[in-house]
């Protein structure tokens, strides 16, 4: 974090924006499930007229619950694809402040941390 901030900082933000869109529903996702709510209310049975229909056009039928959005895939995709990169950041951190403790270690006068410029 001391080192690239910004990278830290921008990398918060895109999972923040991933978490917030695979948790938080779409506004077409709330219409359609107050919708539901609302056809069940009505008939009694949870079953609405569309889906009483015979005649196979259920192209805009609303999409399962369980069935994930596409950001929550884009997310994961993403997810999926960085961490390679963070564990070998943190594989990297992890032996740089080991070296640095060694490095202490053997020479106890000298301070750990000599400040790269």
């Amino acid at each position: 974090m001391k080192v690239h901030p910004w990278a830290t900082l921008g990398a918060a933000a895109v999972a923040g924006f991933a978490a917030a869109a695979a948790a938080i529903p779409t506004a077409e996702e709330q219409a359609l499930h107050r919708i539901a709510k609302l056809e069940k209310a009505l008939n009694g049975n949870g079953h609405s007229r569309k889906d009483d229909r015979s005649d196979g056009d259920h192209v805009d039928k609303p999409r399962r619950s369980d069935e994930p959005s596409l950001l929550s895939k884009l997310a994961g995709v993403a997810l999926h694809a960085v961490q390679p990169v963070l564990a070998s950041a943190i594989a990297g951190m992890t032996a740089s402040f080991t070296a640095k403790d060694e490095a202490s270690a053997e020479n106890p006068d000298k301070p750990a941390g000599d400040p790269q410029i």
